[in-house]
């Protein structure tokens, strides 16, 4: 099979492909660059981005990683602009499993991903020492927490019970962030989703970069850490 793998340069309406074709479709090692600015530079399989690589968005967004038929997938560490940085699992283009979310403030969350969200069992470490421990729901903190201070007291909060509505719903600001950002994420992105319509018959690249509307974003708490 290896001598059918030849290197070439292929145009196409939305962008190029620099790299390594086996039976006339993009197998192999290869760099595709998009008009909008987007790159992607890494492995491919079957026409389709597949294995590890490295996507790269005009917009200071980076995700290095793993991918299975262009779609996040395995391990990987997504960069954002604003500083922070998830480095985790991915399922189907959505953090999800174990991972490792760090804010720009110098906080971070470590534990249970679902569906993209904060979903199971984790610990939100604080940069002035504090951690807290418990459980997540939909991104939000549920049941009973406890926070360790630096100090070495420590307080047990229950977000199930009515007294403590005010404190969860200061802790759900902290949650919106990553949501967020997403938001922002989408925003950004419009343009390159038109790119992708230019170019039909190359549906696999166009796949992979819608791909840039799907991870959400991070919270208000690092402004309120």
């Amino acid at each position: 099979m290896a001598e059918n793998i030849e290197e070439k340069e292929e145009e196409y309406n939305n962008g190029e492909y620099i790299g390594q074709f086996q039976d006339n479709k993009r197998q192999g090692k290869g760099t595709y660059s998009w008009k909008s600015k987007s790159e992607y530079k890494g492995e491919f399989y079957e026409d389709k981005i597949d294995g590890r690589g490295i996507y790269t968005w005009p917009n200071g967004e980076k995700y290095e990683g793993d991918f299975k038929e262009g779609k996040k997938e395995g391990k990987g560490i997504y960069y954002y602009p604003s500083g922070s940085k998830y480095d985790g699992s991915f399922k189907d283009n959505k953090r999800e499993g174990k991972g490792i979310f760090y804010f720009k403030s110098g906080n971070r969350y470590e534990g249970d991903f679902k569906n993209d969200k904060r979903e199971g069992s984790g610990v939100m470490y604080y940069k002035n020492g504090d951690r807290e421990m418990g459980d997540y729901f939909n991104d939000k903190k549920v049941g009973k927490h406890i926070i360790m201070y630096q100090d070495g007291k420590y307080e047990m909060i229950d977000y199930d019970v009515k007294e403590n509505k005010d404190k969860k719903e200061n802790n759900d600001n902290e949650n919106n962030n990553i949501q967020n950002e997403d938001k922002k994420e989408n925003n950004d992105n419009e343009d390159n989703k038109k790119e992708n319509n230019d170019n039909e018959e190359d549906d696999n690249i166009q796949n992979k970069e819608n791909l840039e509307n799907n991870i959400e974003k991070e919270n208000n708490k690092e402004n309120n850490a």
